[in-house]
């Protein structure tokens, strides 16, 4: 019976020994595994931040264009205004001619 139960216990141990090996290829795998998620994740925030930086400048060149672009068109709008204005004057004197010659031919 003691060479049964070395049997036993030899079967037991060899049992274990395997089960331990397969624990511990398995956790190399999870752990080579976990890494290359770990480093796809990085990668992948890194592209986010750098695609967030892209979209920031874009951002800030577009604001800066629209507002180069808004400039131009208030001073373009300024003016024709002021030459609006400056025709304004101009037909109000032409009026005034127009009047006084009006005037004049009715007196005569």
């Amino acid at each position: 019976m003691t060479e049964s139960k070395n049997d036993d216990m030899k079967k037991l141990i060899e049992s274990n020994a395997h089960a331990i090996q397969s624990l511990a290829d398995a956790f190399v795998e999870w752990r080579r595994d976990s890494q290359r998620e770990i480093a796809a994740l990085r990668e992948t925030v890194a592209d986010l931040v750098r695609n967030q930086g892209n979209a920031i400048a874009n951002l800030n060149n577009s604001v800066g264009h629209l507002a180069q672009i808004q400039g131009e068109t208030s001073a373009n709008t300024y003016r024709l205004i002021n030459r609006l204005d400056n025709r304004q004057g101009e037909i109000v004197e032409i009026l005034k001619l127009l009047v006084d010659k009006k005037r004049a031919g009715d007196e005569n």
